[in-house]
């Protein structure tokens, strides 16, 4: 699954249980308590834009494309210590009819949770159901670079480009509960996949599919806390890289006057489901993810611009050490709400 790979701070809204590629994606956890367009008061134009920078060091792992891993001597090779610094940036506009309360949004980011992956296009299509919900659809296209034959040794490993189509519904408020359930569909497709060639059982064209339930624990005057679990299903052509995927989150949101503070912990587990062709065994995954961002509106008594911080850690621990990963990030920037 794509790990966590290099340090940035530019920030984007959304911290969520990453996915650099390296097999198939999984549908992401919401990561903090958000409001849909639709729980604005008037119609109109809205959105944000947000410049940042930041950094990342860690461990990447083997699969991960990059300049520290491009030649390997062995399999066995310990994962790689990078540090990286990033410019980011974050732009969401999107459009409420007020007398329908139907909205349309764009966005287009680089950012904290999608380290290394270009965002063609988030496009989002939304309806307020009155005290029944919010129902939404998302589109997403994005493309990031992988290895043409990760498994190579003693040569330069050349990168082609993996593209991930995703489209995802999402209920939330439930029939008036305070409860949310998404679904995503994920086609990935790689553009020049040397190693599938090779070997069908190491093919990466494939389909995931996914759901997400998230319900609250604790709501209070400045707290509060919810919960989620997911499942995610990897249906590869290659089937050493066919996945049952299972994760739990916890999200706290502190909000005081003008300032806010949000975290969000994530442990979740990959089964594969066949052996492995490059070392004989079948692949089993755990990660856990940790990120806390936060945000103080209208600095120096500029209403509509906010300044936001961002941190997080995680790790991927596996059975084949190939895939084992771990990092640390730190970011920063400045935003503008319209």
């Amino acid at each position: 699954m794509k790990l966590l790979s290099s340090v940035a701070v530019l920030v984007a809204l959304v911290f969520a249980p990453y996915c650099l590629w390296a097999e198939p994606a999984e549908v992401n956890s919401p990561d903090q308590i958000e409001t849909s367009p639709a729980d604005e008061e008037e119609g109109g134009w809205f959105g944000t834009a947000m410049l940042g920078g930041g950094g990342s060091h860690g461990n990447f792992s083997l699969l991960d494309a990059g300049e520290s891993n491009k030649k390997i001597s062995s399999l066995e090779d310990t994962e790689k210590k990078e540090t990286k610094g990033n410019p980011l940036f974050n732009v969401e506009v999107g459009y409420l009819f007020d007398e329908t309360g139907t909205w349309v949004s764009m966005n287009v980011m680089d950012n904290l949770s999608e380290l290394d992956t270009s965002v063609i296009g988030n496009l989002s299509v939304g309806q307020s159901l009155g005290d029944l919900g919010t129902l939404a659809f998302q589109f997403t296209r994005s493309r990031n670079d992988v290895w043409e034959d990760p498994y190579l040794v003693g040569v330069d490993r050349k990168t082609t480009k993996a593209t991930e189509l995703t489209l995802g519904l999402s209920y939330e408020d439930l029939m008036g509960l305070p409860v949310s359930v998404g679904m995503e569909y994920t086609k990935v497709k790689v553009k020049n996949d040397v190693a599938g060639k090779r070997d069908s059982d190491l093919a990466r064209y494939g389909h995931v599919y996914g759901t997400t339930l998230t319900f609250p624990l604790y709501f209070g005057e400045v707290n509060s806390v919810m919960a989620g679990v997911g499942y995610t299903k990897g249906d590869f052509d290659g089937e050493s890289n066919s996945y049952d995927g299972y994760s739990v989150n916890l999200m706290h949101r502190f909000e005081m006057g003008r300032w806010s503070l949000s975290s969000m912990l994530m442990a979740g587990e990959r089964r594969f489901g066949a052996t492995h062709p490059a070392f004989g065994k079948t692949r089993d995954e755990t990660d856990w993810f940790f990120s806390t961002e936060y945000t103080y509106n209208a600095p120096f008594g500029y209403d509509d611009f906010f300044v936001q911080v961002q941190g997080s850690v995680g790790e991927t621990d596996a059975n084949i050490a190939f895939f084992e990963s771990s990092t640390m990030m730190i970011g920063a920037g400045v935003g503008y709400n319209f």
